[in-house]
């Protein structure tokens, strides 16, 4: 699908294909949906999602932004090309830009996530869980049990008087039922994860030029604040997880921790990232 001009606030685009506009994104209420990739000039205080990869001929500004591939900003020569400011983007492979922040020190938000459907799956399949396991805490209360077990169920029904088991035994088979589901969402969770721990080990996010101070570099769940200007710089995961800085290029073993040289202040939450 290509757009000639603008798509400005209150437009919506939606594609399984490739999306190209022109001219740029912008607006509040503007928002872009592709099942493939996206290409355009600029994207400003709007909304890209895009399962392949997105391509800015100018500038990320206060955007929202995520892609499973790779999000690559244009340098130029015009005033703020190759730049991400503001807003939060993120990229399931790599985010390359000149400059990432401004000398304003306005908060940016960039990070690895896997692609949007795989993310938007992995919040369904949590939501479920948690429904499930507040449905399967109150069955044991209710039947006395510390847990939801063959063995356990029919020993409380076992002490249910004859003409009552019917109603009972409903409402066990039933618990039985969401413990089984509860069983098999935690493991789809599992497989989600490692999943996404791949898709973490191989992305990474590099400033060509500056990266300023007040930008959040996330993975998954570890998130880094970048204290002080570095450039040009490349944040990636090392071997054992955590977030490493250096030179674009530089071999993986020659590369030092995130703050190593690089004014950046490294912060595990320990907390699941939204």
């Amino acid at each position: 699908m290509t757009v000639g001009g603008r798509v400005e606030n209150g437009g919506v685009v939606e594609a399984g294909s490739d999306v190209s506009v022109a001219l740029g994104i912008v607006g509040e209420e503007a928002r872009v949906v592709s099942g493939a990739n996206v290409a355009t000039k600029l994207v400003q205080n709007a909304r890209v999602v895009a399962e392949g990869d997105l391509l800015v001929g100018h500038s990320l500004f206060n955007a929202q932004v995520h892609a499973g591939g790779k999000v690559t900003v244009t340098e130029g020569a015009t005033r703020g090309a190759g730049s991400i400011v503001g807003g939060a983007t993120y990229a399931g492979r790599e985010i390359r830009a000149r400059n990432i922040g401004t000398a304003a020190m306005e908060p940016t938000g960039v990070g690895c996530r896997m692609a949007p459907s795989a993310t938007a799956r992995l919040r369904e399949l949590q939501s479920r869980a948690g429904v499930l396991s507040d449905a399967v805490e109150r069955m044991k209360l209710l039947a006395g049990v510390d847990e939801l077990t063959q063995p356990k169920l029919e020993a409380v029904l076992r002490q249910v008087p004859a003409s009552g088991r019917r109603e009972i035994l409903q409402k066990l088979q039933t618990a039985l039922k969401a413990t089984k589901a509860l069983q098999a969402t935690r493991s789809k969770i599992t497989d989600l994860r490692t999943l996404e721990n791949g898709a973490m080990a191989a992305c990474s996010i590099e400033a060509t030029g500056t990266m300023r101070p007040e930008v959040s570099v996330e993975f998954g769940d570890r998130v880094l604040m970048v204290a002080d200007p570095v450039g040009p710089w490349r944040f990636r995961l090392d071997a054992e997880g955590d977030i490493v800085g250096g030179l674009p290029g530089e071999d993986d073993d020659e590369a030092g921790p995130a703050g190593d040289g690089g004014g950046a202040a490294a912060a595990d939450t320990g907390e699941e990232t939204p």
